[in-house]
């Protein structure tokens, strides 16, 4: 798929009204999104269900091992076995259900020890702004114990909720392309 077309693909998610959210994770485990106040972290993805549309956000390699890549339609087609969550009145997504997607916007970062003549971008992150200004972001990504910062490039998908959210995990970690 090319850059482009993704971009479009994303943009689709733009004037969705949301209406559920379930988050999707390894079957047998415990859900770990519960863990910290203003992130959430989930092992294979996010379905979020609109009044007219559905997309689903997860980790793959469409663009480099762990990226992240936006399709239409939900998760619950694509995996076989899997933990769902209904997520939709959980306190981080409640004061969104009903809300539009004002924006979306992909964050595209250059692949670690790429050569200078051969650059090259992958899709790390998805940014959401609601109709009222919340920011939610998606990332292939991972925590780092101690620090907290992201660890990109990651067969997870960590939610964050808010500028403040965004700003605390990723500090230092902007290398996007454009």
């Amino acid at each position: 798929m090319s850059d482009e077309a993704f971009d479009r693909r994303v943009r689709h998610l733009e004037g969705m009204r949301l209406k559920q959210v379930r988050y999707y994770e390894n079957p047998g485990s415990y859900p770990a999104w519960r863990g910290l106040a203003k992130v959430d972290s989930v092992s294979d993805g996010v379905d979020l269900i609109g009044e007219d549309r559905s997309f689903c956000v997860r980790w793959d390699n469409s663009f480099i091992e762990y990226g992240l890549i936006v399709s239409e339609g939900i998760l619950l087609n694509q995996l076989d076995a899997t933990l769902v969550t209904n997520v939709t009145r959980a306190s981080r997504w409640a004061s969104l259900i009903g809300r539009r997607i004002s924006e979306a916007r992909i964050r595209w970062c250059l692949v670690p020890d790429s050569q200078p003549e051969n650059l090259e971008k992958y899709p790390q992150s998805i940014e959401l702004t609601f109709e009222h200004g919340f920011v939610v972001l998606f990332s292939a990504a991972r925590l780092q114990p101690g620090n907290q910062k992201l660890e990109e490039m990651s067969d997870n998908v960590l939610v964050l909720f808010g500028d403040e959210a965004i700003r605390e995990h990723t500090t230092g970690q902007d290398h996007s392309a454009q």
